[in-house]
């Protein structure tokens, strides 16, 4: 794995457990714009109204998706992370 690729997996795991982390506590979620383009991707589709940490909840399994969403993603090409549970 080149080093750039393992710095990636590293801010994967940092913005993700943060957010469980801040779930856990009471608190706000909330990823860095940089931190969240990373663990995002593409951004967000339009349509949504989400933030970046929106984007990452609901593409881990951490938020439900409705069907409308998960619409709106397939066809902004989101796929899903290989961790999420639904």
């Amino acid at each position: 794995m080149a080093p750039a690729e393992f710095l990636v997996t590293r801010v994967v795991e940092v913005g993700v457990h943060g957010l469980d982390l801040a779930a856990a506590l009471g608190r706000e979620p909330w990823l860095t714009p940089a931190a969240a383009e990373v663990t995002g991707g593409r951004g967000v589709p339009a349509g949504l109204g989400w933030d970046g940490s929106t984007l990452v909840a609901e593409a881990t399994g951490r938020a439900p998706l409705t069907g409308r969403k998960r619409a709106v993603l397939a066809a902004a090409g989101v796929r899903w992370l290989a961790f999420a549970a639904g």
